[in-house]
């Protein structure tokens, strides 16, 4: 579909937005993650998506359009945590006692993160891994690795300079 049709969709406001059906939000993730349109055209669509707001149906759409581009091995029976904050900027990193806690029931923690995103104008994850010692039982992945299609996108959502969907998917792979 032309990608014109997912910026009508989510952009146009009150009267004319329309919720996208799991094909339509799945095809225009591939669009903006294999940047085949412009990056004023993915702008414009994260925008108009964000202030629809962006819908369950179109959440599960976008996140099988990621799921064919991430590429990481498998920690089985492993805990994903990406993000360090409980939403709260003072709030301080959790990520090691959560990992001592969840050593005890060997349970490995997988950390994804990267040298571009701190949370919450913190360190990123990749600093945090770093400096500080984790037990064993905490296994790092850089996302430009795992996920470049999405790395990729980074300048553009930082030019932005606003959340958008992709702040919420990115909790959800």
């Amino acid at each position: 579909m032309n990608f014109s049709t997912y910026i009508k969709a989510v952009g146009t406001g009150i009267k004319g937005n329309r919720n996208l059906s799991f094909e339509e939000s799945k095809d225009m993730m591939v669009h903006m993650l294999e940047q085949s349109v412009h990056g004023e055209q993915i702008a414009a669509c994260l925008l108009g998506w964000r202030l629809k707001p962006e819908t369950v149906t179109e959440y599960k759409g976008a996140l099988a359009a990621c799921d064919q581009y991430i590429s990481y091995h498998d920690i089985p029976n492993s805990l994903e945590l990406g993000y360090p904050y409980d939403g709260k900027v003072r709030t301080p990193y959790i990520i090691s006692l959560i990992a001592k806690m969840l050593k005890s029931f060997d349970v490995p923690v997988v950390l994804i993160g990267d040298d571009k995103q701190p949370a919450k104008n913190g360190i990123t994850l990749q600093e945090l891994s770093h400096h500080i010692h984790f037990d064993t039982n905490v296994h790092y992945f850089e996302r430009a690795e795992i996920f470049p299609n999405l790395h990729h996108l980074t300048a553009l959502r930082n030019r932005l300079g606003l959340r958008s969907a992709f702040n919420t998917l990115e909790k959800l792979h």
